[in-house]
């Protein structure tokens, strides 16, 4: 199913119209927010290199993923590295245009800095290729267009993950971390959230859905068999939606905002389920075999949710390969700024909690802050947003360790080698 699903909007939801037309997932950029200025469907166009150092460099890396690289004519030696959010598996392999991508890459070069993205070599839950793809781009940058003195890390959603994972495992490489709707509690906070809704929503509303948590019919169509029904359903019989919220603690203010999370985290569930077997080895992804549920409900209503709710068991090489791609461990070293939304349908607030949690059991929770506000969208924020909070990071690294002249280079000519032995 190559779709794109926008943000589902609750009562007077419009269906959309076909189930092989191209749509954005609520999961990955905005489409409402795509940029200005596609360089093409194929992602390349030729290379420029001009005499004032002013270059633009598109290319392809073996393993299929697209890459972009920006200097500006006035550098400042510095590099920042972006890393996009989740894109639909099956949607061809493109450079990111979407969630103010382009504008924020301009932005940066007016003000100095170099720039370098990359399409990743696959979509879905591309953690573990999207973590090598981003690390990648420094070396491919510095042996085309010259070693930066620092490098930042920046991301929407998905590629706030993939950011954490680099700044963690490689502190010494980076200057700074800006993340934006991260998934910062790791990929298994956020899939057992998402299965969570789908295996509670079977609860309270049996058979609205075709399937279950690990099987759906091929060919099913998402407005008909699972958006449709699920609105419905919900705005029928609100309870359900309602236990669903306090046990789940989905933030809300609205049953629209609530009915917007239930069915987004049904539709992720759907669109990703093949490409996480397909990672798993068909094996179940989920865990929820010794989960007590709790909340703010009737003791009966929870003793017989318990009592039949569906069970799932996951083997431990499951656990393993969500360890590896990817669990934060909170040993931050450089200074990192997360920006949130309170009421993020889809990636919810609470990962920034076990993230500071996190932080501060490993002793430096003074690196990382956290901006929260209370939009009802998932990586809402504007270009001059996006840029300003960034350059709050670089005059954080600035404090931290001091800002070098515009001449020294950093002495690091393992990053060069790495990218051309890949």
């Amino acid at each position: 199913m190559r779709q794109r699903l926008g943000l589902v909007l609750l009562t007077g939801l419009l269906l959309l119209p076909t189930a092989c037309s191209r749509k954005a997932l609520p999961t990955e950029p905005n489409a409402s927010a795509t940029s200005k200025g596609s360089i093409g469907a194929s992602g390349l166009a030729p290379d420029r290199i001009d005499g004032s150092g002013a270059a633009q460099i598109l290319g392809k890396t073996p393993s299929g993923a697209l890459y972009a690289l920006y200097r500006p004519e006035r550098w400042n030696r510095d590099l920042v590295l972006y890393a996009h959010g989740y894109i639909t598996p099956g949607l061809p392999i493109a450079l990111p245009t979407a969630d103010y991508a382009q504008e924020f890459r301009d932005l940066l070069l007016a003000d100095g800095f170099a720039v370098a993205y990359s399409s990743y070599s696959e979509n879905g839950l591309a953690v573990r290729d999207g973590i090598q793809n981003t690390k990648q781009l420094e070396g491919l940058f510095a042996s085309r267009l010259g070693l930066p003195r620092r490098t930042f890390l920046t991301a929407h959603s998905l590629g706030g993950l993939l950011v954490v994972a680099l700044a963690e495992q490689h502190p010494h490489r980076y200057a700074g971390v800006l993340s934006m709707s991260g998934v910062l509690g790791g990929s298994r906070l956020e899939t057992d959230y998402v299965a969570n809704i789908r295996v509670l929503f079977d609860y309270f509303y049996p058979g609205v859905l075709p399937g279950d948590l690990l099987h759906l019919p091929s060919g099913f169509d998402l407005n008909n068999d699972i958006i449709g029904p699920a609105v419905t359903a919900i705005t029928t019989h609100g309870e359900g939606a309602f236990a669903i919220s306090q046990i789940l603690g989905i933030p809300f203010r609205s049953g629209e905002e609530l009915v917007g999370a239930i069915v987004q985290g049904l539709v992720f569930q759907a669109i990703e389920l093949q490409d996480l077997l397909a990672r798993t080895g068909g094996k179940s992804f989920f865990d929820n075999s010794k989960t007590v549920y709790s909340g703010p409900l009737p003791p009966e209503l929870l003793a017989d949710l318990n009592a039949r709710v569906a069970r799932y068991d996951s083997p431990p090489d499951v656990d393993v390969f969500f360890d590896r791609y990817y669990k934060p461990t909170g040993e931050l070293e450089i200074p990192m700024l997360a920006l949130h939304s309170n009421f993020d349908p889809v990636v919810p607030v609470f990962h920034e909690k076990v993230y500071a949690e996190l932080v501060q059991a490993h002793g430096n929770p003074a690196l990382l802050v956290q901006r929260f506000n209370d939009r009802p969208e998932h990586v809402g924020f504007l270009p001059d947003e996006i840029m300003s909070a960034f350059l709050e990071v670089v005059h954080r690294a600035d404090a931290l360790r001091g800002h070098d002249g515009p001449g020294e280079e950093r002495e690091d000519e393992g990053v060069v080698a790495g990218a051309l032995a890949r």
